[in-house]
């Protein structure tokens, strides 16, 4: 089992390549820079919480039937994308995402197409991410990681402060309207 400070680190690593998956998604789309839902810096957080929770499930489930820990790691993000689509609206009246427009989607708030890539991602993930990210991770100097994760978490709150604030002020501005940001 990794030490907190690793999984924080590990949870901040999967947060900025989500980051960096928006983005190069965004150019390739010719959409704004990563600009869906809750997270507006460095760190797209649903991104670490899936990396956690896929952590979490693939090291618990390591004895399980391989079909079905597969069905399991790749329901995870759908379940995660879908939960923060939905508290976000219902807390600040805002649409971060909208599958509407794709096929097999429901209520917008996660999609087959999307859910398919959720699942490339969680292959990549849990074969190449995962075990290199925490060896690496876990090589590092102890005293580096503390102070590392220090950073993190300090971002963490930062980051968490100006997203709901924005999302307030969105909610306040709309006066009750659904606002759709994609």
């Amino acid at each position: 089992m990794e030490s907190l400070y690793v999984l924080i680190l590990y949870f901040g690593l999967c947060g900025l390549l989500g980051r960096i998956i928006e983005v190069i998604f965004g150019v390739i789309n010719k959409d704004k820079f990563g600009s869906s839902g809750f997270s507006r810096g460095p760190f797209i957080m649903i991104y670490g919480l899936v990396g956690i929770l896929i952590y979490f499930f693939s090291t618990h489930l390591a004895d399980l039937f391989l079909p079905v820990k597969l069905i399991i790691l790749f329901i995870i993000p759908l379940i995660i994308e879908y939960l923060s689509s939905f508290i976000l609206e219902k807390t600040f009246n805002v649409r971060g995402w909208d599958y509407s427009k794709f096929k097999f989607n429901l209520h917008g708030r996660i999609s087959l197409v999307f859910g398919l890539y959720w699942s490339i991602l969680v292959l990549i993930g849990v074969f190449v991410i995962q075990p290199n990210a925490l060896r690496l991770l876990n090589n590092l100097p102890f005293n580096l990681i503390q102070i590392i994760t220090i950073l993190l978490v300090l971002s963490f709150f930062i980051h968490i402060y100006f997203s709901i604030r924005r999302y307030y002020l969105i909610w306040k501005k709309a006066k009750g309207k659904l606002v759709k940001l994609r």
